[in-house]
């Protein structure tokens, strides 16, 4: 079995303990991340908003299409 098979089953055994308010803190948590690297990395915020949005939808396009379409 390779090491993204035992990820997987560990990281999913995790999940499976959590509840909602542990994942919404999940959530929030990368969120304020997201915001401490556009402060310690000014560079981030001169790129303009459309190169941002574009990138929210290619990576929720996944997501979205298993979650609500399939």
């Amino acid at each position: 079995m390779g090491w993204y098979k035992k990820f997987y089953k560990w990281n999913e055994a995790r999940m499976k303990k959590m509840d909602l308010w542990d994942i919404a803190l999940i959530k929030n948590m990368g969120l304020f991340f997201g915001l401490f690297l556009a402060t310690v990395l000014p560079i981030l915020t001169t790129v303009k908003w459309y190169w941002w949005l574009g990138i929210f939808l290619v990576l929720t396009a996944r997501p979205f299409y298993r979650g609500y379409i399939r």
